[in-house]
């Protein structure tokens, strides 16, 4: 027993870094298994609130990331970039990550009554508003 303990990684697996993994692990009918599996989970959290995302990724099997990240691209709702990530066009991180804000912003604003929203227009200032939110949709 001995002789076997003073082998360190004899028995240890070694990866072959000559070949590349099979996509096949990751893809499925050309969608990303990891992607499908987080945005499952941020259904789930959708139908049960009361669920952490611990125990949502636990049971779906993803990462607490990817999920968060998930549940921010379905709150954005753009079907087109939901499909992107799906594809492995872009990484789900990336695209949550360039749409966080602005999703932040509307959860915001939808929540605030409209005494709230005065305030804050008066906070901001009503020129800072046209200029920079309503003239760029408007020309």
């Amino acid at each position: 027993m001995e002789y076997i303990a003073s082998m360190p990684g004899f028995f240890k697996p070694v990866l072959n870094t000559s070949q590349q993994r099979s996509s096949g692990q990751y893809l499925r009918r050309s969608v990303s298994l990891a992607a499908l599996r987080a945005f499952t989970g941020a259904e789930i959290h959708r139908a049960n609130p009361e669920l952490t995302l611990r125990e949502i990724a636990l049971r779906v099997g993803c990462s607490v990331p990817y999920l968060r990240a998930a549940i921010t691209l379905l709150e954005y709702g753009d079907q087109a970039l939901i499909t992107r990530v799906l594809r492995r066009d872009c990484m789900i991180l990336a695209a949550a990550a360039s749409v966080a804000v602005l999703v932040k912003l509307l959860t915001v604003f939808e929540a605030a009554s409209p005494a709230i929203r005065t305030k804050a227009a008066g906070r901001i200032g009503v020129d800072r508003i046209w200029d920079t939110m309503i003239a760029p949709v408007v020309t």
